[in-house]
């Protein structure tokens, strides 16, 4: 590839696909028949006050909300198929440049163009859908979630509603500015933004998924601190971006 990321592209665009497969198999058939991983998983969203990853959709109480079933047609069309779709695309971008030479800037093309909108299209989407969350707060839409796993009320919502921003304003440039004749380093330098940012918001399944699956509970404050840690890295991914940018282009 043609571009600083060089080495970061394909294996975040495979992270990423693989999180939106896992949201789609889990919101329409659930995974308990995955040996061990299953169980895991189930019990990690399994919405309880006390759970690690209080889901979308679970009222205060634990239950599950009056529009459960309408948040679990969204999550399957959103992450699952969407999702799912998007990346595949983003995943054949990568794939299209990946033996270019670092002295050729080839453009986008008709082909990576009609890809590039599709991933976009799922990243616009996703960033709506948690500007909409950030704003109606716990008693619409999302419920109690952010509060839940540390990050208190007031801030989860304001570091949610930053990073969905940043998220939003690098979906638009892909969806609406590019087009065959964009030089494909350009494109490829602010999907793998994007890409690194969705995949902070799992990161710390590296350290919940294990401790579940030995039956180790984690105390609080680590499970409060990784949230903390990873939501609020993800603005920082845009401004870091953005700061290299302007060296560079200097």
């Amino acid at each position: 590839m043609s571009h600083a990321w060089r080495m970061l592209e394909v294996p975040m665009a495979a992270v990423a696909l693989g999180v939106a497969v896992l949201s789609l198999v889990y919101k329409a058939v659930g995974v308990l028949w995955i040996p061990i991983l299953g169980p895991a998983i189930t019990e990690m969203f399994k919405g309880t006050p006390d759970a690690y990853y209080p889901r979308h959709g679970t009222a205060a109480d634990g239950t599950p909300a009056r529009d459960e079933p309408a948040y679990t047609i969204l999550y399957v069309c959103m992450y699952g198929v969407l999702g799912t779709a998007g990346q595949l695309a983003g995943w054949r971008l990568s794939s299209m440049f990946a033996s270019q030479g670092a002295s050729h800037r080839p453009l986008l093309g008709p082909q990576g163009a009609w890809l590039i909108k599709l991933y976009a299209s799922f990243h616009t989407t996703i960033a709506v859908h948690h500007l909409l969350y950030a704003a109606l707060g716990p008693d619409r839409y999302g419920k109690l979630e952010l509060h839940r796993v540390g990050l208190g009320q007031h801030y989860g919502y304001l570091i949610t509603f930053l990073a969905a921003l940043c998220c939003l304003a690098y979906a638009l440039r892909l969806l609406v500015g590019t087009g065959a004749d964009t030089p494909a380093a350009d494109v490829l330098q602010i999907k793998t933004v994007l890409d690194t940012a969705s995949v902070a918001t799992v990161l710390e399944m590296a350290i919940f998924v294990p401790a579940i699956m030995a039956d180790v509970p984690l105390p609080r404050a680590i499970v409060c601190w990784t949230w903390r840690i990873t939501m609020s890295s993800i603005p920082l991914i845009f401004v870091f971006d953005r700061l290299t940018t302007r060296k560079l282009k200097s």
